[in-house]
């Protein structure tokens, strides 16, 4: 059991419980998450900018993704960016977010506080 009953619901603890880890990150204009396949497992980013609630609606969200992969890991070269415009949104991409230089300076900045709260 991922979930231990508790309102409100805490999606990083969920995620964690899931075997994800979740960070804060600076992601861009357009990207409000984002869940990674790497060789370590699967992360969860959430941009920094966005406010607590919308944090955590993000971090459910890319749970759902995650779930879809849980009794097969996503794989490394496999992530999925969810994006504020419609261009590309949802959709499965076969990079990773650390394949770009600009990127990897931006990716993980910290770990994601517990998100609970308003």
């Amino acid at each position: 059991s991922y979930w231990d009953g508790v309102f409100p619901v805490n999606p990083v603890a969920l995620a964690r419980a899931a075997g994800a880890s979740v960070f804060v990150a600076e992601l861009g204009e357009d990207t409000y998450g984002m869940l990674v396949g790497d060789a370590a497992g699967q992360n969860i980013y959430v941009d920094r900018d966005q406010p607590p609630s919308r944090r955590r609606f993000t971090v459910a969200h890319e749970l759902g993704h995650l779930v879809c992969y849980i009794d097969e890991p996503l794989p490394e070269s496999m992530m999925f960016v969810d994006a504020r415009s419609d261009t590309g949104r949802a959709r499965p991409r076969r990079s990773t977010p650390t394949s770009s230089p600009a990127t990897r300076s931006r990716l993980p900045t910290r770990p994601a506080p517990a998100l609970t709260g308003a």
